[in-house]
């Protein structure tokens, strides 16, 4: 172009109004202008469209005078007066709207003063924006936090919330129902800074978390005890999770906590019953098992001495009938010390059975074992050390203290046998234990025990230990481990104990040896069983009496008649209770006494003992026996002034007894 060319001239621009208008209308939330007097001076299509009118329809016009609109033209006026009157804006007014097609909601309107050129305020400027949904939203959000909060505090369970570090950020729920403790009293402490876990717990609960905070669990249970505030012990499980962000940082850790306190003792408790009713069984199958192998021995026993008495008493008889330096008297001696064996052995099946024959004493316990020490030290092996630790002051037991020797030697040499040929070490104690109720149930051979204190002695080994198949048997008759032997050792010993109303226990694991215990009542807990003393030095007497014999076992009946016939005395035998009992009433004054079996078919000794004393109480009798003194007045019921003979017997031992009760 030239350079005098001229100028053309601009471009006419677009309206001021028309551009105004287009801004307005581009706004998406409804704007609107109005005078001092409410009245519209300009409107957008947002807000036309909002109450379904024309943009020209508002112009001109007030709140009231608009269809849709004048249900809350009240409200609406008073925010506008109140602009234009103090010049002040009002930001985000909730305002309700009630449109033409039916719809209601909210609007969050501003409105700001209108000022012309001079700063003259001439109406307002106003622009809103539709919540309703927003609102609606919020609302909803409101209700279910609400709900979620009211079902947490509902809750049977604690919920408790952890930051990151294991501080308490939220304490709800049952938490302080459960631990005591309110939420102002934990928000904020860390979860080890108060006495809130059991000791014994601790490690395993910072295993649990520090698994969760590391990654290795999403989440996990832990069941633990814990604290009250009171101090009380609770059982709870803890259901443990959680939370983190998109990056994978934790953000809190949720833990549902429940108490299960009532439950775990509700499981204690019946787990005690069922122990305590397995024991009971257990106890009341040892009592049955002792008993019936008691009984078993017993009558054996009684038997034998049966049997050893016509042995015994034929033996006897020849003895005496001999020159003593005839040659067949070593072979009589011979049948009585084989005779005399079988009887010891029919002692410790008696012992077993709780009958053996005892010479019951007020005894030191400490005493005694003082006194057999040099017989332990050279019945066990050289290898073994053997110690003795006695408590002073020892109140006094009631036994028999050959037999009491017997229970000590018989536990010291099996405990040197336990070690074997290895040095070892046995260890002999004595002292005062007190057994309480629920220790009666590993007690042996006594499952009425009384609680209450005991005198105890007790032999510790170092030996090979009992396993538990084996300390099931230990005191069975005739059970062992050994190569040989008889195995009525332990046997007897719990059969002794028995019969002074005492009680054992063992306990003993393979390989750490064996600790044998015995518990004799004090002497205020046991009345003395009758004893009777030993019959004088033996002489032959004139004899001279008539004696009615009466025993079921016809061998018992020929010895004892051929006895007491050596000893010059008149006999006429009876073989059972009743035919006795005619013979003996056919003519009373013609006996001088009665020789009578304890254990016979009906009637039995004392029955048949009854009978003859109805017919005359003077009558004499002396009763006789396989049970030992003491067991015989037990089981009889008969005062201790009857006269008695254990069998088996000599007949010099006969011959006393004899005497004995004609002198009575």
């Amino acid at each position: 172009m030239p350079a005098n060319s001229p100028v053309p001239p601009p471009t006419p621009l677009p309206r001021e109004l028309d551009l105004l208008r287009a801004l307005i209308d581009a706004v998406p939330d409804p704007l609107f202008c109005k005078d001092l007097a409410g009245r519209f001076l300009l409107t957008n299509t947002a807000n036309a469209a909002a109450f379904g009118l024309p943009p020209e329809d508002f112009i001109g016009k007030t709140d009231t005078e608009l269809p849709g609109v004048r249900d809350h033209a009240g409200l609406y006026q008073v925010d506008d007066q109140r602009v234009v009157r103090t010049g002040e804006p009002i930001l985000d007014r909730e305002e309700p709207y009630h449109r033409l097609d039916g719809k209601r909601g909210t609007y969050l309107t501003s409105k700001f003063p209108l000022r012309d050129a001079d700063g003259v305020i001439v109406g307002l400027v106003g622009i809103a924006r539709d919540i309703t949904e927003a609102k609606r939203d919020r609302v909803e959000l409101e209700h279910t936090k609400q709900r979620l909060f009211d079902h947490v505090q509902n809750s049977p369970l604690a919920v408790i919330e952890w930051q990151p570090d294991f501080r308490v950020e939220r304490w709800s729920g049952r938490a302080n129902a459960i631990f005591g403790w309110t939420p102002a009293e934990v928000v904020g402490r860390h979860f080890f800074d108060w006495p809130f876990i059991h000791p014994d717990d601790t490690a395993r609960v910072a295993e649990a978390a520090r698994r969760l905070i590391e990654g290795a669990e999403k989440s996990n249970v832990c069941a633990n005890r814990n604290f009250t505030k009171s101090g009380a012990t609770v059982h709870c499980v803890w259901q443990n999770s959680v939370l983190r962000d998109s990056s994978g940082r934790v953000l809190t850790v949720l833990s549902l906590v429940q108490d299960v306190t009532e439950q775990v003792r509700a499981e204690e408790t019946a787990q005690r019953a069922e122990s305590e009713r397995a024991a009971i069984e257990r106890k009341l199958q040892e009592a049955q098992k002792l008993e019936s192998l008691g009984v078993l021995a017993g009558g054996i026993a009684h038997d034998f001495n049966n049997l050893l008495t016509s042995v015994l008493g034929h033996s006897s008889l020849l003895r005496s009938e001999m020159p003593p330096d005839a040659a067949e008297q070593g072979s009589l001696e011979q049948i009585e010390t084989a005779a005399m064996r079988a009887a010891d052995l029919c002692k410790q099946m008696l012992a077993y059975a709780g009958k053996g024959r005892f010479d019951i004493r007020t005894l030191d316990v400490n005493a005694v074992v003082e006194e057999t020490t040099r017989l332990l030290q050279v019945s066990i092996s050289k290898h073994v050390a053997l110690s003795f630790d006695f408590a002073p002051g020892l109140p006094a037991v009631c036994a028999d203290a050959t037999q009491f020797r017997q229970v000590l030697m018989n536990l010291v040499i099996n405990a040197s046998e336990a070690i074997g040929d290895k040095p070892g070490h046995i260890a002999v104690r004595t002292g005062v234990a007190r057994v309480e109720t629920g220790q009666i149930a590993e007690i042996r051979g006594a499952p009425d025990l009384a609680p209450g204190d005991y005198i105890f002695l007790e032999v510790e080994d170092s030996g090979v230990g009992i396993s538990p198949e084996v300390q099931a048997r230990i005191f069975d008759p005739f059970f062992t481990t050994k190569f040989t032997g008889r195995g009525l050792g332990l046997a007897a010993v719990l059969g002794i104990v028995r019969g002074h109303r005492g009680a054992l226990t063992v306990r003993s694991t393979p390989g750490t040896g064996t600790r044998f215990r015995v518990l004799l009542p004090q002497v205020e807990n046991l009345l003395p069983a009758p004893s009777k003393t030993s019959a004088s030095a033996f002489s032959k007497p004139s004899g001279g009496a008539r004696i009615l014999i009466i025993d079921d076992e016809e061998s018992v009946r020929h010895t004892a008649q051929r006895m007491l016939e050596y000893l010059g005395h008149r006999t006429v035998v009876a073989p059972d209770g009743e035919r006795g009992v005619a013979l003996y009433a056919e003519d009373p004054a013609a006996f001088t006494l009665v020789l009578l079996d304890l254990t016979m078919p009906h009637p039995d000794g004392v029955e048949t003992l009854q009978a003859l004393r109805q017919r005359c109480p003077e009558v004499r009798v002396v009763m006789m026996s396989g049970y030992s003194e003491q067991e015989f007045f037990r089981r009889s019921g008969l005062d201790t002034a009857t006269d008695f003979i254990q069998k088996p017997f000599r007949v010099e031992e006969l011959g006393a007894a004899i005497e004995r009760c004609r002198s009575n």
